[in-house]
Protein backbone atom coordinates (compact mmCIF):
# COMPACT_ATOMS: atom_id res chain seq x y z
CA UNK A 1 0.00 0.00 0.00
CA UNK A 2 2.99 2.09 0.35
CA UNK A 3 3.96 2.34 -3.06
CA UNK A 4 0.81 2.78 -4.64
CA UNK A 5 -1.63 5.08 -5.13
CA UNK A 6 -5.65 4.04 -4.73
CA UNK A 7 -7.73 4.29 -8.05
CA UNK A 8 -9.47 7.88 -8.03
CA UNK A 9 -12.82 5.16 -9.08
CA UNK A 10 -12.99 3.70 -5.50
CA UNK A 11 -15.69 6.06 -3.40
CA UNK A 12 -15.89 4.02 -0.38
CA UNK A 13 -13.94 1.21 1.53
CA UNK A 14 -15.62 -0.74 4.52
CA UNK A 15 -13.18 -2.10 7.05
CA UNK A 16 -14.82 -4.62 9.39
CA UNK A 17 -12.82 -6.34 11.98
CA UNK A 18 -14.12 -9.09 15.02
CA UNK A 19 -13.21 -7.54 17.98
CA UNK A 20 -11.55 -10.75 19.45
CA UNK A 21 -9.20 -11.02 16.36
CA UNK A 22 -6.33 -9.22 18.95
CA UNK A 23 -6.80 -11.80 21.29
CA UNK A 24 -6.07 -14.74 18.56
CA UNK A 25 -2.65 -17.10 19.27
CA UNK A 26 -1.73 -17.52 16.08
CA UNK A 27 0.89 -14.37 15.99
CA UNK A 28 -0.05 -13.24 12.26
CA UNK A 29 -3.61 -12.88 13.27
CA UNK A 30 -2.86 -11.48 16.55
CA UNK A 31 -1.80 -8.24 14.40
CA UNK A 32 -4.70 -7.98 12.47
CA UNK A 33 -6.64 -5.29 14.60
CA UNK A 34 -3.14 -2.94 14.44
CA UNK A 35 -2.79 -3.41 10.89
CA UNK A 36 -6.25 -3.17 9.13
CA UNK A 37 -5.90 -0.13 11.76
CA UNK A 38 -2.86 1.46 10.41
CA UNK A 39 -4.20 0.17 6.73
CA UNK A 40 -7.22 2.40 6.88
CA UNK A 41 -5.46 5.03 8.17
CA UNK A 42 -3.09 4.96 5.33
CA UNK A 43 -6.54 5.20 2.74
CA UNK A 44 -7.78 8.34 4.17
CA UNK A 45 -4.27 10.05 3.67
CA UNK A 46 -4.08 8.39 0.10
CA UNK A 47 -7.30 8.25 -1.19
CA UNK A 48 -10.38 10.09 -1.85
CA UNK A 49 -12.51 7.54 -0.83
CA UNK A 50 -14.61 7.27 2.59
CA UNK A 51 -12.96 5.22 4.67
CA UNK A 52 -14.82 3.41 7.44
CA UNK A 53 -13.32 1.01 9.98
CA UNK A 54 -15.10 -0.51 12.54
CA UNK A 55 -14.46 -3.01 15.41
CA UNK A 56 -17.52 -5.28 15.76
CA UNK A 57 -18.72 -8.32 17.78
CA UNK A 58 -16.69 -11.79 17.27
CA UNK A 59 -13.89 -13.53 15.92
CA UNK A 60 -12.57 -13.44 12.55
CA UNK A 61 -15.27 -16.38 11.49
CA UNK A 62 -17.86 -15.32 13.35
CA UNK A 63 -20.53 -13.71 12.98
CA UNK A 64 -20.44 -13.14 9.55
CA UNK A 65 -23.97 -11.86 8.21
CA UNK A 66 -23.73 -9.06 10.76
CA UNK A 67 -20.75 -7.93 9.10
CA UNK A 68 -22.00 -8.38 5.33
CA UNK A 69 -25.01 -6.68 6.59
CA UNK A 70 -22.96 -3.73 7.71
CA UNK A 71 -20.71 -3.48 5.26
CA UNK A 72 -24.01 -3.51 2.33
CA UNK A 73 -25.32 -0.46 4.81
CA UNK A 74 -21.68 1.87 4.58
CA UNK A 75 -21.34 1.17 0.88
CA UNK A 76 -24.54 1.57 -0.70
CA UNK A 77 -26.53 3.65 2.36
Amino acid sequence: MNGHTPSLQVKKVCLLLGEKEKNAKDKRMATVEERTHAAAEMLKIKSQAAITFELVDGTHFSPILPRLERAFEVVYG
